[in-house]
């Protein structure tokens, strides 16, 4: 099981919308290594800043070392090219002309050859971590190289973000960065997680309040623009590696 600490919660790395929750920028080792095939599991964690800052729920608990709790568990399917996520997802694309709170807003789907140069320097589609640099996006493209996509997955959100027993605490990665847990604590904690996901009402999915708006695909571009429901206060915020 892979685990790292989670900088930043908008909905975006990872992006737990349209039934599937999808880890395509940032952490470019996780996304590239031969480690992440189908059934591993990834658990992201609050970092501090998840704790502290008004945007991510600041009100409901202060950081404290130790203290970490579960944004999210899921289980990888997939783990496929970039190119081929844009051609498979084309709901994840990332539309910056729709409001905030339009489940397009927060697409993870960025990257594609199409915007790559004879140099390899990428450009990103504009997302709501705002404009991704030339750098950043050559090294999230090309080193990160994968999307990995996963189907079973646990997203409780930052509000609802699941404090865990101290047995588990191991589990937590303790730095920046991530690493790749092998105890034989990992399958309890798993079923542990599903549990908890259970007695909230959730078999899979997200397990938590996000009220973003679903366009209906049959409408054209200008109607689903006016069509959202602003009930949502996600803040434009990079992303960590």
């Amino acid at each position: 099981m892979w685990s790292y600490k989670i900088v930043h919660d908008s909905l975006f790395a990872p992006n737990p919308l349209w039934g599937t929750l999808t880890l395509a920028t940032c952490k470019p080792l996780i996304r590239r290594s031969p480690n992440s095939t189908k059934g591993t599991w990834i658990a992201g964690w609050t970092a501090c800043t998840i704790h502290n800052s008004e945007v991510y729920g600041g009100g409901i608990d202060k950081y404290e070392p130790g203290h970490e709790k579960l944004v999210y568990l899921a289980k990888i399917d997939e783990q496929i090219p970039l190119d081929e996520y844009w051609d498979r997802f084309p709901e994840k694309r990332n539309n910056s002309n729709v409001t905030e709170f339009d489940a397009r807003w927060s697409g993870d789907n960025i990257y594609h050859k199409e915007h790559t140069d004879p140099d390899g320097n990428v450009t990103a589609e504009k997302n709501n971590c705002g404009h991704i640099g030339t750098e950043v996006a050559k090294s999230d493209y090309l080193y990160g190289k994968n999307a990995l996509v996963c189907r079973e997955f646990y997203y409780f959100t930052r509000e609802n973000r699941l404090d865990v027993p101290d047995q588990y605490k191991s589990l937590v990665h303790k730095a920046k960065g991530q690493s790749l847990k092998r105890e034989s604590i990992v399958e309890e904690f798993i079923e542990y997680v599903r549990n908890s996901a259970k007695k909230m009402g959730v078999e899979n999915g997200v397990v938590g309040n996000i009220p973003v708006s679903y366009p209906d695909i049959s409408k054209t571009e200008e109607s689903i623009v006016h069509d959202v429901q602003p009930e949502i206060d996600v803040k434009k915020k990079g992303c960590a590696k």
